[in-house]
């Protein structure tokens, strides 16, 4: 489990921030966990401090995730292996269009209009 946390914290680092003021985010996007035994990711929705297992979405071995019908007020990831072991938190992302206050491990991007 440590190594998994400490893999995870190394390997999903920053890909993008675009934080347009008053454009709200639609695609939550990460880079993969190389881990061999890696079997997905849950997004959490929040406040840093009150992240729970009801305000949570598995979104499987994917690298990006459509942000529809999140509350927010912030989100944040976790990554987790085939015996379940899961990862610590990611630094958490406004979800209001603001900047986070520092360099995150998870990045919020708009979607583009078709």
């Amino acid at each position: 489990m440590k190594k998994l946390i400490a893999i995870c914290m190394l390997l999903i680092v920053p890909v993008l921030v675009f934080a347009l003021p008053g454009v709200k985010p639609k695609t939550a996007v990460w880079n993969e966990n190389t881990e061999t035994d890696l079997a997905g990711y849950f997004v959490y929705w929040g406040t840093p401090g009150s992240f729970n297992n009801t305000d949570k979405v598995d979104v499987g071995n994917v690298t990006s995730y459509d942000l529809e019908g999140i509350p927010g007020p912030q989100i944040t990831l976790t990554a987790y292996d085939t015996s379940m072991n899961e990862s610590e938190f990611a630094d958490p992302v406004p979800l209001d269009g603001t900047a986070p206050a520092k360099p995150s491990s998870l990045s919020v991007i708009p979607t583009p209009s078709p």
